[in-house]
């Protein structure tokens, strides 16, 4: 089953990806602050993990360092008129991004394949 760890701040938005990820096979922590995540890296592995860019500010670049230090893959939900855009999840490190509103099947599948392809890795290491 793989480990994802999930970066919302808005507790709604949260909950949802939570109970949509969990019935698609996935064991999830979510977190809702940059600081949880980090702390988490230290004491969990994660197979990957997906970051909502809205309201994490000036600490994206935070979590992305910390997720790339502990080689999880990881993506980012990227609004369309967002402060930070896929060009910035990319020079981050990010494996790519995903455009709100978010399509569930969308996510579920990129998911599985950057899990899958972090399993690879570790595997080859």
């Amino acid at each position: 089953m793989p480990h994802i760890a999930l970066l919302e701040n808005n507790s709604s938005n949260l909950k949802l990806m939570v109970e949509a990820l969990i019935p698609a096979g996935f064991e999830v922590n979510g977190f809702r602050e940059v600081s949880e995540l980090l702390a988490a890296l230290g004491s969990a592995h994660f197979d990957a993990a997906l970051l909502d860019a809205a309201g994490i500010g000036a600490e994206f670049t935070d979590a992305c360092s910390g997720l790339r230090e502990h080689g999880v893959p990881f993506i980012v939900v990227v609004a369309a008129r967002g402060s930070i855009d896929n060009e910035q999840a990319l020079r981050q490190g990010s494996a790519g991004s995903l455009e709100r509103p978010l399509s569930i099947r969308g996510m579920i599948n990129v998911l599985h394949s950057l899990s899958d392809l972090s399993k690879t890795w570790q595997q080859s290491s």
